[in-house]
């Protein structure tokens, strides 16, 4: 994935506590409790992570399978 903040690449991968998105400096944990839904709109996959910030994840910055791994997940972790 690609940040619109500069041209860093975060890394998104899923643990057994949750989310976690990582460049160079940052490593961020959301855990699993505090994503409540997603939502997809056309090419774009919207995560909310609290109540004013949401993991936005464009199609063109994954490929198919990454984001269909990433829906599953996401279904199976749904409180």
């Amino acid at each position: 994935l690609r940040s619109r903040k500069g041209s860093n690449n975060i890394f998104l991968s899923y643990e057994e506590d949750g989310l976690v998105a990582e460049n160079n400096n940052v490593k961020t944990l959301y855990k699993w409790s505090t994503i409540r839904s997603y939502r997809k709109f056309g090419s774009r996959l919207f995560v909310p992570v609290s109540d004013n910030l949401a993991l936005i994840i464009s199609d063109r910055f994954t490929d198919p399978d990454n984001m269909r791994k990433l829906i599953s997940t996401l279904d199976a972790h749904r409180a």
